[in-house]
């Protein structure tokens, strides 16, 4: 009987040194209730014999691992590996599950020091990519400067020969075939974005799940030739951050029926608006007014420390109003419908066009004198600035009434809520006054269309609450959290916000008629 090898520190010194004994004599008996007997010529694809009860006329003896518990850790391996099969499946999966048996994970015990598959101990969580490492993966092939790392591995067992049924039975459960081709597996090369998120807002690149996600969204969209581009085709109009960020899967579900850009001029740059209060916003021309002088164009985001624009996201929502003001003034609007008839319009189109007739015919008979100025017949003079462009106002107006002539059914949004928005403020009230009842109607916003306000435009009043808050379309962390009144990002202490437009002073106690 030849004995094994003297114990050493090292593992490769422990290794298995088998001695032979002779069937049916007493060593034989103690090796085989001990559980060290294997074949003769042991197949790692097929179970032990002797596991079975079956007898060899000649058997190997392995030497006995230091672990007291290796056999039973074995054991629990294999039961735990089949926990879930059922008495049936106990009976049959069992041997299945075995199939590459102690050696293999003994092999794996001995490199990573626990009693482990190939596939666990390279990380591998397909399903199906690890029944394929561990039915063809001796541990011996994972030896060299340590164990390989899984592009190795699979790039090394990629040239394995293996059976056209295991190959045939792992491509029909669903597992790409690792053995279609000879040659190594390539790294993906890193995405270079055009982006530099880091300017956008510091918080992004620390955010390892946003970024994998942007960058797919933009390399994905470049694939396809849909970059910078909306759903229908037509350009996109905003910056290549805002497109990301508005096909990301945080956006959606803030904004899932849709959003609006809306615009709000301020003296100095406010993170968290006033929570459960209705804020006033509007459209870029309207809003920049209420922006200091030199800063109308200085459009705000989360590092900006002085006065300028911000531009919101607004959650589109059915728990609203939109109409057409028709021109009224903030300080009276017009609730009734007299406004938005067919006859009005028709009426007011073919006025502004007998009076576009009649100023051309008015201006052909100006001269220019040497100072650029015009001068009519009559004796009255224009500037040149007057005189280009006082046609040109009338048929913008002009243009506009006759698209809204065209969609007159669609001018008023939602007709029972403005029913009963008269029968609270009548038919002539103030933005105020719509402020405060939004407020009390919990409505998400107010939208009023063609309103004068320094100027002509569309003001949207938004109830500015949880699930509804405003979000920044420039700077933002790209959470867009409908939970945070802030603008930005995360919710941050302080900062009370101020009106974009005026915050005029209410003067009667009409809301106590919403109590």
């Amino acid at each position: 009987m030849l004995q094994p090898k003297k114990s050493s520190s090292n593992w490769l010194d422990t290794a298995i040194v088998p001695s032979k004994v002779k069937y049916g004599t007493p060593e034989y008996e103690k090796a085989y209730n001990e559980g060290q007997v294997q074949s003769k010529d042991f197949d790692p694809n097929s179970f032990d014999p002797t596991w079975w009860g079956g007898v060899l006329p000649e058997v190997v003896i392995k030497r006995k691992n230091k672990d007291k518990n290796w056999l039973e850790q074995y054991r629990d391996k294999i039961v735990n590996e089949n926990k879930d099969a059922g008495v049936l499946g106990a009976i049959i999966g069992t041997p299945i599950s075995a199939i590459t048996s102690l050696p293999q994970l003994m092999g794996m015990k001995a490199l990573t020091g626990k009693m482990e598959r190939p596939s666990e101990g390279l990380g591998i969580s397909n399903p199906y990519g690890a029944f394929a490492i561990d039915a063809i993966a001796d541990p011996a092939n994972l030896i060299g400067a340590g164990i390989l790392t899984k592009e190795e591995t699979l790039a090394k067992l990629g040239k394995t020969s293996v059976s056209t049924e295991l190959k045939e039975g792992l491509h029909s459960n669903g597992f790409l075939d690792m053995f279609k081709t000879k040659k190594p597996l390539e790294k993906v090369s890193e995405f270079n974005s055009e982006i530099d998120w880091s300017k956008w807002n510091k918080e992004i690149p620390d955010n390892p799940h946003l970024m994998k996600e942007y960058d797919a969204i933009e390399q994905t969209s470049k694939a396809k030739g849909s970059w910078m581009k909306n759903p229908d085709g037509s350009v996109f109009q905003g910056t290549p951050e805002q497109f990301v960020q508005q096909n990301s899967s945080n956006f959606k579900k803030a904004f899932p029926e849709g959003s609006e850009n809306v615009f709000r001029g301020t003296g100095e740059n406010i993170a968290e608006l006033r929570p459960n209060r209705s804020t006033f916003t509007a459209n870029q021309e309207l809003a920049s007014g209420y922006a200091p002088f030199n800063k109308k164009s200085n459009f705000l985001n989360s590092e900006s420390v002085e006065g300028g624009v911000h531009s919101f996201y607004r959650k589109n929502s059915k728990n609203s109003l939109e109409l057409d003001a028709n021109n009224t003034s903030w300080t009276s609007v017009d609730l009734s419908n007299r406004r938005l008839t067919k006859d009005y319009f028709e009426r007011n189109i073919k006025s502004q066009e007998d009076h576009i007739t009649k100023q051309k015919e008015y201006l052909s008979k100006m001269k220019q004198n040497p100072n650029g100025s015009w001068e009519a017949p009559d004796g009255t003079t224009y500037s040149n600035d007057l005189y280009k462009n006082t046609v040109a106002e009338r048929e913008l107006y002009l243009k506009d009434l006759k698209e809204r002539y065209k969609n007159i059914d669609n001018l008023i949004s939602n007709p029972k809520e403005l029913e009963e928005m008269k029968k609270v403020l009548g038919n002539t009230t103030t933005t105020d006054d719509i402020a405060a009842y939004v407020e009390k109607r919990n409505l998400d916003y107010v939208k009023l269309k063609n309103i004068e306000d320094s100027g002509v435009g569309d003001v949207t009043i938004i109830n500015h609450k949880p699930g509804n808050y405003l979000k920044s379309a420039i700077g933002n962390n790209g959470m867009f959290d409908m939970t945070n009144p802030n603008i930005y990002k995360a919710l941050i202490p302080g900062a009370i916000g101020l009106g974009v437009l005026q915050e005029k002073q209410k003067s009667n106690n009409w809301l106590d008629n919403l109590q």
